[in-house]
């Protein structure tokens, strides 16, 4: 199975509230929508012309770990 190189979102994800699902941009270049309803935000990314946005969820805790 290919493996994709780990892309570091960190800057890009900044401010984004926790709990919030997430729309990255295919190049990981820019936040295309965020929300509390993840049908809604991928809705929006497509929406704004995202054809295959990265979605994510920002974790509750700063103790969470995303992989």
């Amino acid at each position: 199975m290919p493996t994709l190189p780990a892309v570091d979102l960190t800057g890009l994800l900044k401010g984004i509230p926790r709990g919030a699902w997430v729309a990255i941009s295919s190049d990981h270049e820019k936040v295309v929508a965020f929300g509390s309803d993840m049908r809604a935000v991928l809705e929006e990314a497509k929406s704004k012309g995202e054809r295959d946005p990265l979605m994510t969820r920002i974790p509750e805790s700063a103790t969470a770990l995303m992989m």
